[in-house]
């Protein structure tokens, strides 16, 4: 067995793929095509709320893997470059999945940090979050 042929092969700098990175989670390509009338539709959503009413509540729905997270985290990329008046928050429900939790990473976005686990009553967090 040659040995230094493995080792060439795990060292080397040679890959299919133009952007490993591209296979991360939470990448976010500069890019982002054919979902601009699904990117609009929820831009139509949030704008009452850039424009100091209230935001239409919406559903994004579909098959896996087609763009649904990215499309809105692109959504929410964009209101955040346009305006300091609304403040989003992208919040995976599979990974926070009590009122507690999801309360805990909104407050993390409004304020830096996340309100201590225990020993804090969820009024409290809530009061907290929604006087913001």
């Amino acid at each position: 067995m040659n040995y230094m042929a493995i080792e060439d092969i795990l060292m080397g700098d040679e890959t299919l793929f133009q952007n490993i990175n591209a296979f991360n989670p939470d990448y976010m390509p500069e890019n982002f095509n054919f979902r601009d009338s699904q990117m609009e539709g929820m831009a139509m959503c949030i704008r009452p709320a850039i424009q100091g009413g209230r935001p239409t509540n919406s559903v994004i729905m579909g098959s896996c893997a087609t763009g649904k997270t990215t499309a809105l985290k692109k959504v929410f990329e964009l209101v955040e470059h346009t305006t300091d008046k609304v403040v989003c928050c992208y919040i995976n429900c599979q990974l926070h999945t009590t009122r507690f939790g999801i309360f805990s990473q909104i407050h993390k976005k409004l304020f830096g940090h996340q309100p201590p686990e225990t020993g804090v009553p969820f009024s409290r967090v809530y009061e907290k979050v929604m006087n913001k």
